[in-house]
């Protein structure tokens, strides 16, 4: 018996090893060429202001409650935003090690990710403990068109959904061993990933609602299931009132008001551009088939589907709590859906990564259809990575009017023209249509204010502001 677990668990190790080594050779054929560069084209905004999160640790003394950006349109540039960790954490590598922050930021999100993909292939295995299921599981959520493009990037949502995976892994293993110690893990990882991107409360939220339903008729004798996550909840209510408190003391340079549907109307525009916008990029043709599939042989193979089972049972609740709180989330924020595509990393792919982790679980077919279905999913397998590949240099290639990607481009070959004018990075700036709020700052180290918008009136009242010197890119000047 003794003999039987050891080879087991050799068996197991292998495979993980062989996971990470095939995931790190095929980030680097994915993100081999990026591992370096400045973010200049989607959402390179969003990323600069983390980099700028970044680089002012290392200038305030990693002051970790006092987070701030280059940006003076708050005050001395301290913000509001979620939990700060991974953007204190990269900080810190980067002066340890005296490495460049561009490229430990990119780094750090990418090895966080391979970590998260590892133990989301170990919560399929322990669920099913079917290798080819882990491993294909793993494969289709990690080529993912628009989550590839995160994998090295700035923003915390990548990480956050490793943590997520990682409180999976132990969620799925105190399931099944019935141990409740390890539901601290579970509520530790899931807490950090809510924590740094504030929508995984609602998975955070749906684990203890489950775990409650699950028990509604002895709650008292299963206390210790609950605490955990209580007390995760507690914490990530705690800092959110503090971040309140920075927002209203400091301001925010980040998103602090709901962005909700105004009507029917507007519902169906926003649907519209979204789709168009990301439905290529969300799922790939090859991923869409793959799981029109995997759902056939799901719906149509019901006699060979396993029973429930309490495990099972659960996460059926899980799903359909956390699907009440996207919904939600979703309605709150729905805007912001059109034109941010990393709104999805923190709210449905989470959602989705649940029901599809069912699906393969649940799903059984007849020994004959084996092969086949094996050999076809392998040949989607090698196009999921040929259309991530082909999608994530298309964001990379800015369009020919792309005014960012400009605007950055200028920012860094005048970086020494600053000096010999004498600009000194002691002196504060105002960046008139700077397209963004920090990326001329992040380039130049200074401080100062940036105009995004140009009118009579708006000029008139910003020039007015404390700086030392004014910046156009002449381009823009009209």
């Amino acid at each position: 018996m003794r003999s039987s677990r050891m080879k087991l668990l050799n068996t197991s190790l292998i495979a993980q090893c062989l996971l990470l080594i095939f995931l790190f050779a095929a980030s680097q054929y994915l993100l081999g060429d990026y591992m370096h560069t400045y973010p200049s084209t989607i959402h390179a905004w969003t990323q600069s202001d983390r980099i700028a999160l970044a680089q002012n640790f290392q200038t305030n003394e990693f002051d970790f409650f006092h987070p701030a950006t280059y940006n003076l349109l708050t005050t001395d540039g301290i913000t509001q935003v979620d939990f700060p960790l991974h953007d204190y954490l990269v900080a810190s590598i980067s002066t340890l090690f005296g490495t460049k922050l561009i490229s430990t930021f990119r780094w750090y999100t990418l090895v966080y990710s391979l970590i998260g993909f590892l133990f989301l292939f170990k919560s399929l295995l322990v669920l099913r403990k079917s290798y080819a299921r882990a491993y294909f599981g793993t494969i289709f959520i990690f080529t993912l068109p628009f989550l590839v493009y995160y994998l090295n990037g700035f923003l915390p949502s990548v990480p956050s959904l490793s943590n997520f995976f990682i409180g999976l892994y132990f969620l799925v293993l105190a399931l099944k061993k019935g141990r409740d110690s390890l539901l601290l893990p579970a509520a530790l990882f899931i807490s950090l990933a809510a924590l740094s991107r504030s929508p995984f409360v609602v998975f955070l939220f749906a684990v203890l609602l489950s775990h409650i339903w699950r028990h509604r008729k002895s709650l008292k004798t299963h206390l210790i299931q609950y605490w955990p996550f209580v007390l995760g909840f507690v914490i990530f209510l705690l800092y959110w009132g503090y971040n309140q408190w920075l927002g209203k003391s400091y301001g925010s340079m980040f998103l602090n008001k709901s962005l909700h549907f105004e009507s029917w109307t507007n519902f169906i525009e926003i649907i519209e551009v979204a789709w168009s916008r990301w439905a290529g990029h969300l799922f790939s043709a090859y991923h869409f088939f793959a799981l029109v599939i995997l759902l056939f042989f799901y719906f149509t193979a019901s006699r060979f589907k396993r029973p429930g089972g309490e495990v099972w049972t659960f996460w059926r609740t899980f799903i359909i709590v956390s699907s009440a709180g996207v919904l939600i989330y979703f309605l709150a924020l729905g805007q912001q859906f059109a034109e941010h595509d990393y709104y999805y990393i923190d709210s449905f792919l989470p959602l989705f990564v649940l029901f599809f982790i069912y699906v393969l679980g649940k799903l059984e077919l007849p020994r004959k259809w084996y092969t086949p279905v094996a050999t076809v999913l392998v040949l989607f397998g090698v196009y999921f990575f040929g259309s991530a590949k082909e999608i994530l240099d298309e964001r990379y290639t800015p369009a020919f009017n792309d005014r960012i990607d400009y605007a950055t481009n200028v920012y860094k070959r005048s970086k020494k023209d600053l000096e010999k004018w004498g600009i000194k990075p002691s002196d504060t700036l105002y960046i008139i249509e700077a397209n963004s709020t920090n990326i001329p700052f992040t380039i130049w180290n200074n401080r100062g204010y940036t105009n995004l918008y140009t009118s009579a009136d708006t000029l008139k009242k910003e020039l007015a502001r404390p700086f030392n010197y004014a910046v156009l890119v002449d381009s823009f000047f009209r």
